[in-house]
């Protein structure tokens, strides 16, 4: 049976990265068969995407980026799905709409771009206000030419983009990381695990 591929998305600095641990850990407790992996992925082509993402810009970076999330999707993710393990992936085809839309690409290019790919089940979309992901940031050593962008322009591009995918198949669920980290894993936990036991496929 297909396993469920649950992406999880947000803006830099919104906390996703930690959650996302403490849910893989938390489902391998219930003795889940669940996969973790990310995008840019691991592949020659996420590596140099991700080198080369604060020199190059426009088309040639997202279809680069493109490449590697075909690459990841048919060889790393589609596999695992097929031994019908939970997939949680740290950014997929949200991102790209975002990041492309950044990047002054309009959501028709993002669209023909990725057609053919298959789309996460479920997105877990976390957010917090643009001051406190903007807050957070500042800790940070270094920060990427998105993360310099005005304050709160990251979070109404993904509004936009949310709107755009609104006419795919994907179920998206909102979740805050204004409360503590625990309140956002438990509300994140609580959303899959509802959404698993709902659905026949795991």
């Amino acid at each position: 049976m297909r396993g469920c591929f649950i992406a999880f998305e947000g803006a830099n600095g919104v906390g996703k990265s930690t959650i996302i641990r403490s849910i893989y850990h938390k489902l391998l407790q219930e003795n889940l068969e669940v996969f973790l992996t990310k995008e840019p992925s691991e592949s020659e082509m996420g590596l140099l995407s991700r080198k080369v993402a604060d020199h190059i810009e426009g088309k040639s970076l997202a279809c680069l980026v493109a490449s590697d999330r075909f690459f990841h999707v048919e060889n790393v993710i589609i596999p695992e799905l097929n031994k019908g393990k939970i997939v949680l992936c740290d950014r997929n085809i949200l991102s790209a709409f975002v990041f492309n839309k950044m990047d002054n690409i309009s959501f028709e290019y993002t669209e023909q771009l990725y057609e053919g790919l298959i789309y996460p089940d479920v997105i877990i979309l976390f957010h917090a206000c643009p001051e406190t992901v903007h807050e957070r940031l500042l800790q940070r050593k270094m920060l990427t030419r998105y993360e310099k962008d005005s304050i709160g322009f990251e979070q109404q591009v993904i509004r936009e983009s949310v709107a755009f995918l609104g006419k795919s198949n994907v179920t998206i669920f909102n979740v805050s990381t204004e409360c503590s980290i625990e309140e956002s894993v438990s509300e994140t936990y609580n959303i899959i695990t509802k959404y698993i036991s709902e659905n026949s496929n795991v």
